[in-house]
Formats: structure tokens, sequence, C-alpha cells
């Protein structure tokens, strides 16, 4: 881990965040089963989640790449689905938090053929 930190750690970062994504995502559907919800409200919440909200993230990780903004867009409708379906804004707060972490924690804080901001860090 020590080894990865030190040859990309913006990615690292966004590890941190993608796990705390899951981690938020899960605690969201938690909550929301455990409410007074019709069941069709609780699946739509959950399908929203994982499809609007996690797997873009995945995928952007997995490939190095941003996504469009359109898929950003896509997420503020899917966010104020799921504050729809769920009729409280607790369980939306984290996914929403950690996505928008995620996607803040990017490569473009620094040129590429410039040194990294802070010292004694590994070239790239």
């Amino acid at each position: 881990m020590d080894a990865l930190v030190r040859r990309d750690p913006i990615r690292s970062l966004r590890l941190l965040f993608l796990v705390g994504l899951l981690v938020g995502s899960l605690s969201a559907v938690t909550q929301v089963w455990a409410q007074d919800t019709p069941l069709p409200a609780e699946a739509t919440f959950t399908a929203i989640l994982l499809a609007c909200l996690v797997v873009p993230r995945m995928l952007e990780f997995r490939t190095g790449r941003l996504m469009p903004v359109g898929v950003d867009l896509l997420e503020l409708v899917a966010a104020a689905s799921m504050l729809v379906a769920a009729r409280r804004l607790d369980p939306v707060i984290a996914p929403v938090f950690f996505a928008l972490l995620f996607r803040a924690a990017r490569r473009t804080c620094w040129a590429p053929h410039s040194p990294p901001p802070w010292p004694n860090a590994a070239p790239a």
C-alpha cells in the first residue's frame, strides 16, 4: 500500500473515497430498508444508488479517466430521485458526499510535467 501511495497519491486518495462511497452506500441502503417505506421505493432507491452513483465512479476509477459532464447531471437527477424515494435526507447525504469527493480528487491538481506540491515525493 505504501508503494501505491508513493507512486500515485491521487489514485490512492480516489481509492479511499471509492471505499467510502461503497460504505456510505451500504449504510444508506440499510437506512432506507429499515424505514417504513414501501418495497418498490426501497428497490428504486437501491437501483438508482447503484446504477447512477456507485457504478459510474467504479468505472471512472478503473479507466482512470473522468466521466463526461452528462454523468454528473445524471447523478444530480439520481440524487433527487433517491430523495423522493427515501422521503428523508439522511440516507442520501453520504453517497452524494463521497461521490463528490471522488470526483474532486483527480490528477488535475497539478500539471503532469511539474513536481508534486509536497516535499520528498517520488517522481511520477
